[in-house]
């Protein structure tokens, strides 16, 4: 009977903590000290929770591979890279063979030359040149020359008046603008040539 007394003592007890427990929370839970040799064994560390302070961020991981970067090929790599060469390759062009002479051609081939021309402050005599039927050359055999200016006058025009009649292929050119005089005799002097050439 006793024992009886004494278990249904122990279940109200029990009961009495469980629900005093469940209505006072956590803030009345009792705390239980571990026992000593796991004190000793493990020092607690103290966990300092605030409600403000964020959560700390994991920690980076310590040897991430980095992704070593591949180099672009730049476009003359890549053209060098995809030439291949040919075995289609078209020979080139031989050079242009000479202009067989025509047989429409107004002259005939040598060297002949003109008559002298005056140029006010000389005269211009030329020779002109026929090859294969065309004009191909004239030299100056005299100019105005021994003054400074005009010296200069027809280191300058002479050349272009000489390209000019080539071209041409007559005595039909425009004259060079500053050295009117020189012009009008190179092309009384080229004329006279051409006169001579003529078949």
């Amino acid at each position: 009977m006793k024992k009886l007394a004494l278990s249904f003592s122990v279940i109200i007890v029990f009961t009495f903590y469980t629900l005093l427990y469940q209505k006072n929370g956590a803030a009345n839970a009792v705390t239980i000290a571990p026992p000593a040799s796991l004190a000793l064994a493990t020092p607690a560390t103290p966990v300092a929770t605030t409600a403000s302070s964020p959560p700390s961020p994991p920690p980076p991981p310590a040897n991430k591979p980095t992704k070593a970067a591949t180099p672009t090929p730049t476009p003359a790599q890549n053209k060098s890279a995809n030439t291949t060469p040919s075995s289609n390759t078209t020979p080139s062009a031989p050079a242009t063979a000479p202009t067989p002479p025509s047989n429409n051609s107004p002259y005939r081939d040598g060297t002949f030359t003109g008559a002298s021309a005056d140029a006010y402050y000389g005269n211009v005599k030329v020779a002109a040149t026929i090859q294969n039927g065309r004009l191909t050359d004239v030299q100056f055999l005299d100019h105005p020359g021994g003054r400074a200016t005009s010296d200069y006058i027809n280191s300058q025009a002479m050349p272009y008046l000489i390209q000019e009649a080539i071209q041409a292929q007559s005595a039909n050119i425009d004259g060079v603008s500053g050295a009117t005089d020189t012009s009008l005799a190179f092309v009384q002097s080229l004329s006279s040539a051409l006169t001579q050439a003529k078949k």
